[in-house]
């Protein structure tokens, strides 16, 4: 099965939640990858990770990009290694970088790209 669009995605929450209740719709919210609502305070409780990965491992570089699948990768192992418990789904996890401000294509093979960053170079 393919990729689910949002209008699809929304449309199946809201059948959920007439059929199922409020908690059933939450579920499955989460499950299609979407990403949780602002809290009382408009922010959204998991752009705090996302945002603290991209300062310890990226650095801008205006001729640089990173692929959406590469930065997910090294975002669940840098969670991993910071003991960390925010583990969001990759579709998700794009919608926190474009909060974050990247701008990404869409190469024709289907990837996207992350353009203006670059792997920080830790030196030993």
């Amino acid at each position: 099965m393919g990729e689910i669009d949002l209008r699809t995605r929304l449309s199946l929450i809201s059948e959920t939640r007439q059929l199922f209740g409020l908690n059933a719709a939450r579920r499955l919210w989460s499950e299609l990858g979407l990403p949780p609502p602002p809290d009382k305070n408009g922010h959204h409780p998991h752009i705090s990770a996302v945002t603290s990965f991209l300062q310890v491992a990226t650095e801008a570089h205006q001729l640089s990009e990173i692929s959406l699948k590469e930065l997910y990768g090294r975002y669940l192992i840098w969670t991993e290694q910071a003991g960390s418990a925010v583990i969001i789904s990759h579709i998700a996890f794009g919608k926190y970088l474009m909060r974050s401000g990247l701008v990404s294509v869409r190469k024709s093979n289907g990837s996207t790209l992350y353009g203006g960053i670059r792997w920080k170079v830790h030196q030993q």
